[in-house]
């Protein structure tokens, strides 16, 4: 096949020729205005750049939608998690697609859920607890809880009532979570109350039973010993309801 550039009257034309496949001596020529030819390139050129730019553009929006389904769920778990070691047990992920995703961060925000009780039951376990070692007259009392978990149903007290006699307590609320702590925080209320009435351990035990009873709609389980010491003679005076024995 020839092809060449000819000029005729002035035009430049761009000439192709290939030779018969019968006739060989012969050759069959189409000429074409260079013009034309360019301006086609041209205008092809134009639309190539054209469909690259869309093509593009439709990478980019696919691209973001994409990162929209997949990433942004995976940022927020990513945040869950952020706010679980810095004890932001509030945090919640409003995912609500019903894929992996929507499961898991379902079952994230009831561990969340969890955690808070936990967070708020620790709380009011430890506001329980005295501060620090009661000094009273030649009498020092000390106290510490150690529990296996993270939060146990275990609560200890003492305190002085007078110049005469300290109190000390000890309970136990069988099973753990917000509910055992708040019930350890009413008994300690209530023996606020109660001591300043009558604080012989009889009088106090029974309101405490009594208070479980009627307040609890769930019942629970409490074991507790309230010993009522007189610093002057050394005597004390106690109530055992089924703690461990105070001699063991």
């Amino acid at each position: 096949m020839l092809c060449d550039e000819v000029l005729v009257d002035g035009k430049t034309l761009l000439v192709s020729g290939m030779p018969g496949r019968e006739v060989d001596r012969y050759y069959l020529i189409e000429s074409t205005p260079l013009e034309g030819v360019i301006a086609l390139k041209g205008k092809l050129r134009n639309n190539l750049v054209l469909f690259g730019v869309f093509s593009l553009a439709l990478s980019l929006i696919v691209g973001f939608m994409l990162a929209g389904q997949f990433l942004r769920p995976i940022g927020d778990l990513s945040e869950g998690v952020r706010a679980i070691q810095e004890g932001r047990f509030q945090h919640r992920i409003g995912l609500t697609m019903t894929d992996e995703l929507g499961q898991l961060s379902t079952s994230f925000n009831s561990t969340m859920e969890r955690l808070e009780e936990l967070s708020v039951a620790h709380t009011v376990q430890e506001s329980l607890f005295p501060v620090g070692a009661l000094v009273h007259g030649c009498w020092e009392v000390y106290g510490r809880s150690v529990t296996a978990t993270e939060l146990g149903g275990d609560y200890y007290d003492y305190f002085a009532l007078d110049d005469t006699y300290l109190i000390v307590l000890i309970g136990d609320v069988a099973g753990h979570g917000t509910a055992s702590a708040l019930l350890m925080a009413m008994a300690k209320a209530l023996i606020t109350v109660e001591t300043k009435k009558d604080p012989h351990p009889v009088q106090v035990m029974e309101a405490i039973n009594s208070m479980i009873f009627s307040a609890m709609r769930k019942k629970r389980m409490m074991t507790f010993f309230y010993g009522l010491l007189n610093i002057n003679t050394g005597e004390m005076i106690y109530s055992n309801a089924g703690h461990n024995s105070p001699s063991c």
